[in-house]
């Protein structure tokens, strides 16, 4: 049987309190013995990863976000390969 993998999505703007939800719904889900996996948003890693989108054209920025795009689906991919091939819920 395939399991069942159930994603769950927070947006919001910078301070909105995404990280702090986050936090809490791994601690509700953890606390029922339902394992959770979290996907690290892209954004942010190509941010620390020393990429600046200051002063760039719209060309620059249509393939900065093509880019955006393919590397989180891409780890989404991964994680849910990880959570079909762990055992439990």
């Amino acid at each position: 049987k395939t399991p069942t993998i159930w994603k769950v999505v927070l947006t919001g703007g910078p301070c909105a309190g995404k990280t702090t939800a986050l936090g809490a719904l791994q601690a509700q889900f953890s606390r029922h013995g339902i394992k959770v996996f979290m996907v690290p948003e892209a954004a942010t890693q190509i941010v620390q990863g020393g990429v600046s989108f200051a002063g760039i054209t719209p060309e620059q920025s249509l393939a900065y976000q093509k880019s955006l795009i393919q590397l989180q689906l891409m780890q989404e991919r991964v994680f849910v390969d990880l959570a079909m091939a762990t055992p439990g819920p």
